[in-house]
C-alpha cells in the first residue's frame, strides 16, 4: 500500500475517488452519485511540511474508507535525515555508498541510475550542472550524450580534457519527463552536494545552467546577468570560501548559437583563473 501511495505522490494525485475500479460504462447515475469522493484542500492539513499525498492519506484515514498503513514522512524530516547521513560520510566513496541507498527522494524511484559524478576527483575544476536528463539517467554519467560532447569540445578548446574535469550535478535522479526539479526534491539533496564539494575541494566551481545557479548561490538575478562573474561559495562544511562561476548548459547552447561567443569568453576567463 505505501509504495502504491508513493507512486500516486509523485504523479500528483489530489484525489480520492473510490479503492476499486469501476467500469463507468456499466453504471447508472444512481450509482454514480453514491460514489465517494473526498477532495484534499489546504485547510484540512493539520500542519503545513508534509507532501500533497500526505494530506490524502491522513484524510482517507480520518474518513475510514481506505486503510493506510502509515503516514508519509514528512519532507523536514527527509531533509534532517539526508543531512544526518552527509554528516557521517567520511570520504568521497563513503558519500557515493549513502547516496545510492538513499531511498528519501521520490525520483529515485523511477529513474534508471543514479548519477554521482564522472572525471577526475583531484581535478581543480568541478563542474555541476542541472538534474540528469534522459541520456544520463540511462549511463549513469552526468553531462554525457550530446550534451558531454559539446561540453567536452568546449574544454578541450582550452587545453583541457574531459578526463581532467570533474563533473556532478545538484540532483542524482532525473526528474520524469525532463521536468524542472521541485524544491523539495532540490532541499533533500543539498546535504549531499555540499558534502561533496567538501571531499573535492576544486580550485574553481564551474555551474552549468541556470537552475545550478540558483540552487547554488542562491541568485535572483538571470544567467544572462551572472554569467562570466566570479562569486564567493561557502557551506558548512568548508574551512574556506570557493571561486563559483556559471556559464550557460551546453543545451541551451545548442538551441542558442549565438550564446557560444559568450560561453568562449567564459571559458577563456576560466582558462586564466586556472593558470593563476
Amino acid at each position: 500500500m505505501d509504495n502504491i501511495i508513493k507512486l500516486y505522490q509523485d504523479f500528483g494525485v489530489d484525489e480520492i475517488i473510490s479503492d476499486k475500479p469501476i467500469n463507468r460504462f456499466n453504471v447508472d447515475n444512481n450509482q454514480k452519485n453514491k460514489e465517494l469522493r473526498y477532495k484534499v484542500k489546504e485547510r484540512d492539513l493539520e500542519y503545513k511540511n508534509i507532501t500533497s499525498f500526505d494530506a490524502i492519506s491522513k484524510l482517507a484515514n480520518k474518513n475510514k474508507k481506505i486503510a493506510v498503513s502509515n503516514i508519509l514522512t514528512p519532507i523536514n524530516n527527509i531533509i534532517s535525515e539526508s543531512r544526518n547521513l552527509a554528516d557521517q560520510a567520511n570520504d568521497l566513496e563513503e558519500l557515493k555508498k549513502i547516496i545510492l541507498k538513499f531511498n528519501g527522494c521520490s525520483l529515485k524511484k523511477m529513474a534508471t541510475n543514479t548519477v554521482f559524478s564522472d572525471g577526475n576527483p583531484n581535478s581543480d575544476l568541478m563542474i555541476i550542472e542541472e538534474a540528469p536528463g534522459n541520456n544520463e539517467d540511462l549511463q549513469g554519467i552526468p553531462l554525457c550524450g550530446d550534451n558531454g560532447k559539446l561540453l567536452n569540445s568546449m574544454f578541450e578548446a582550452i587545453n583541457i580534457k574531459r578526463e581532467d574535469l570533474y563533473i556532478s550535478n545538484i540532483l542524482f535522479w532525473r526528474p520524469p519527463g525532463n521536468r524542472r526539479p521541485t524544491s523539495d526534491e532540490l532541499e533533500i539533496c543539498r546535504a549531499f552536494v555540499e558534502k561533496h564539494i567538501y571531499f573535492i575541494k576544486p580550485k574553481l566551481i564551474v555551474l552549468m545552467g541556470a537552475s545550478a545557479m540558483t540552487q547554488m548561490i542562491g541568485a535572483k538575478k538571470t544567467i544572462t546577468q551572472l554569467r562570466g562573474r566570479f562569486l564567493e561559495y561557502d557551506n558548512c562544511y568548508l574551512d574556506q570560501k570557493i571561486p563559483i562561476i556559471t556559464m550557460f548548459h551546453p543545451s541551451y547552447l545548442m538551441k542558442q548559437t549565438v550564446k557560444k561567443k559568450l560561453a568562449w569568453k567564459d571559458l577563456l576567463n576560466i582558462k586564466e583563473f586556472i593558470h593563476k
